[in-house]
């Protein structure tokens, strides 16, 4: 019987050894998941940056604000926006990606039993998993948006 016939007749009950290099690999694609995390909060934390410095800006300048840097400002917030919806939605992708590649890993390397005793499941959708987060991540982008750029478009009485 050939090596992928006995591990056929295993029926992935018996789990797999890892090599040390498969190891470093696995270790790192959870890294990556992290990482991929912390980089939302990041974008979303430098675009509220970005936002308070215009609507600062705004509010500083008041009445004195020439009509040309209302409007490049103004562009400045729907295209940083614009910009961090993207790269949102490029990290989920990403993260999707890498969940894929450790379901498969994980029901390769866990056998049947180990797996159902862990709770593990294959993720039908990775790509969806943890958008409602993402989500709202959006959801502060695009409301700092609108607040600020009715803000700046606000006409001061004095």
């Amino acid at each position: 019987m050939t090596s992928a016939g006995k591990r056929m007749s295993m029926d992935k009950q018996d789990s797999e050894t890892l090599s040390a290099q498969a190891m470093t690999v696995y270790n790192a694609l959870h890294e990556q998941i992290g990482f991929l995390k912390k980089q939302q909060w990041t974008m979303t934390n430098y675009l509220a940056a970005i936002y308070a410095a215009i609507f600062g800006i705004k509010k500083e300048l008041a009445s004195s604000l020439p009509p040309s840097l209302t409007c490049i400002l103004t562009l400045s917030v729907a295209v940083a926006c614009v910009y961090g919806l993207i790269a949102l939605g490029i990290i989920q992708r990403d993260l999707g990606n890498v969940r894929k590649r450790l379901g498969a890993a994980d029901q390769e390397v866990f056998g049947a039993r180990e797996y159902r005793a862990l709770g593990m499941s294959r993720e039908t959708c990775p790509h969806l998993r943890g958008l409602f987060f993402t989500g709202a991540l959006m959801l502060v982008l695009v409301v700092g948006a609108m607040v600020v750029i009715s803000y700046l478009l606000l006409r001061t009485s004095s």
